[in-house]
């Protein structure tokens, strides 16, 4: 039986500047993935295929 995943596939990150330059991989809170959808109107970016997950600092 595989192991649950923690963080959906989809994730609702941030609502962004139109102004911003975009990337096609940004880094946000200690994850890092693909932008693959960028909804002009509401200014919202979804991310999706993550690439790495954030893993709690062991040493705090």
């Amino acid at each position: 039986m595989k192991p649950k995943k923690s963080i959906p596939n989809k994730i609702k990150i941030i609502e962004l500047n139109k102004k911003e330059h975009i990337k096609n991989k940004t880094e946000l809170i200690g994850l890092t993935a693909e932008i693959i959808k960028i909804d002009e109107l509401i200014n919202e970016i979804y991310i999706i295929n993550i690439k790495a997950v954030y893993i709690k600092n062991k040493f705090n």
